[in-house]
């Protein structure tokens, strides 16, 4: 080997003997040695510094993923029972002509008062004394789960807006009947279950229009149809005969996805611009007879279809057991056809949150055409409601989605009458008049932290928020339900 001189160091060219390779082996390498505990790091990965990206990646949801909240109008509340009163006659129907020289005919116009309770939504967080010393890689530590605090609160409120001590039928109705929904339940009302009881409660209906078509229904069952230009059309003109006007229309990004690819094949549309290569095509915007509506895609809206995953890990409530079936009257005005096989299964739900699911019942046949399926679960301790999930008919056990929410009885256990008016897993959507004489916000306390005692070596607070939706004239919005998903 050729032995050659660079300045003050020494160096060889050419071809090295095995011994001198082995030795050049043995020099530090970086390796890529965090694999396992800072004490089992060797060769040259115990003197590297840990190199982590300085901010923060989410993988959950961000402030631009809220809707309804951001542009729900929002006013002061004054107690924790809101009042508020409706005019649903200017008077009766009487003639509006008189003699000459007469008088006309007294009229008066009817009032009704309805209210709503304040429900107080919250977190508790906890960081110890240790973890705000420390030097975090994200921030102060309080300040990140301030943060965190108040999204949690957010997605928690988005949803709640629009589903809240909504979906409740013992009797299968759907109808948002308040009596469905447990005395005792701390959950806000939201639009599906004001808007619901506002379908039906001649208190939320004006009664100008007797004679002549009376209060149209704001609520549209698709029956497991796509959303099309028609139902669009029928929902708006459904609120401009309710005297309101369409605004927003809020519905989940899939359901948005599959209206918009209807129009891909048709030319009803201005051309789609294809510069640059670009092709596709998303409504943002309907033209209908009762005026331009937005549609807003909501990830909160993605309908429930499984039972939530306990993050906790509680057992609290149990599982219920295996839900049982019994055939109900015939020609009760289901959809059931004696085709139809069905599997069920129920979670437990209280203050803790909803169980594991039970197992799936066995098959339920349909016996005759047009019945109702009556499914039953025993009592379950600590239970105050349940969820129900069932399959799409002919489909395999294991394959539930959901249905709705039934209180228990007093024992705890609960029988529901099923009459196929919720279709399982189906979305939902919502056309609405945003507008705040029509529908508000009522805060008696704005998002707002309060410190706890320090009783050991952690900082503790809460973050809690007091109000409650009121939709003030429910026909003047829309529901569309059961939309298809294929």
């Amino acid at each position: 080997m050729e032995h050659v001189y660079y300045g003050n160091n020494e160096g060889f060219v050419g071809v090295a003997s095995r011994e001198e390779v082995d030795a050049l082996n043995k020099a530090l390498t970086a390796g890529y040695g965090y694999s396992g505990a800072p004490s089992s790091f060797a060769g040259g990965t115990p003197l590297m510094v840990e190199s982590l990206e300085a901010s923060l990646k989410s993988t959950t949801w961000q402030m631009k993923n809220l809707v309804l909240w951001p542009s729900l109008p929002v006013d002061k509340a004054y107690n924790t029972i809101e009042q508020y009163s409706r005019v649903t006659a200017y008077g009766g129907n009487g003639a509006p002509y008189f003699n000459e020289g007469g008088s006309p005919r007294e009229e008066d116009s009817i009032y009704n008062r309805e209210t709503q309770k304040i429900v107080y939504i919250g977190t508790r967080r906890r960081v110890s004394h240790p973890m705000m010393l420390v030097r975090v890689a994200f921030g102060d530590a309080v300040a990140r789960e301030i943060n965190n605090g108040n999204m949690w609160l957010l997605q928690n409120i988005e949803r709640e807006l629009y589903f809240g001590n909504g979906l409740y039928s013992n009797a299968g109705s759907f109808d948002g009947n308040p009596t469905a929904i447990n005395s005792d339940s701390l959950a806000l009302n939201g639009l599906d279950q004001q808007i619901r009881q506002g379908d039906t409660d001649s208190k939320s209906q004006a009664i100008a229009f007797d004679g002549f078509g009376g209060a149209i229904s704001v609520i549209r069952n698709l029956g497991d149809a796509l959303l099309s230009e028609d139902e669009m059309e029928e929902g708006a003109v459904s609120i401009l005969n309710n005297f309101g006007t369409p605004t927003e229309a809020h519905l989940d990004p899939m359901s948005l996805s599959r209206f918009s690819r209807q129009f891909f094949p048709k030319e009803r549309i201005p051309n789609m611009g294809v510069a640059d290569g670009r092709a596709g095509f998303v409504l943002r915007e309907f033209v209908s007879s009762a005026g331009v509506f937005a549609l807003k895609p909501n990830v909160f809206m993605r309908p429930k279809s499984d039972p939530k995953v306990r993050a906790d890990g509680s057992s609290t409530p149990a599982t219920p057991a295996q839900p049982t079936h019994a055939h109900g009257g015939a020609n009760v005005g289901t959809d059931f056809v004696t085709t139809d096989t069905f599997y069920y299964k129920m979670a437990a739900i209280n203050e803790q949150g909803e169980s594991l699911a039970s197992i799936s019942s066995a098959v339920v046949n349909c016996t005759t055409a047009g019945e109702s399926l009556l499914i039953s679960v025993g009592a379950v301790t600590g239970a105050k409601s349940f969820a129900v999930y069932r399959t799409d008919s002919g489909a395999a056990a294991g394959t539930e989605k959901f249905i709705g929410y039934v209180k228990a009885d007093f024992t705890g256990a609960v029988t529901f009458t099923d009459l196929d008016k919720k279709l399982p897993g189906r979305p939902e959507a919502f056309l609405l008049y945003m507008d705040p004489e029509a529908l508000v916000f009522k805060q008696l306390c704005p998002l707002a932290k309060i410190n706890l005692a320090t009783v050991a070596a952690a900082f503790e607070w809460l973050q809690v928020l007091y109000g409650c939706l009121i939709v003030f004239c429910p026909r003047k919005h829309f529901i569309w339900e059961n939309m298809g998903v294929a």
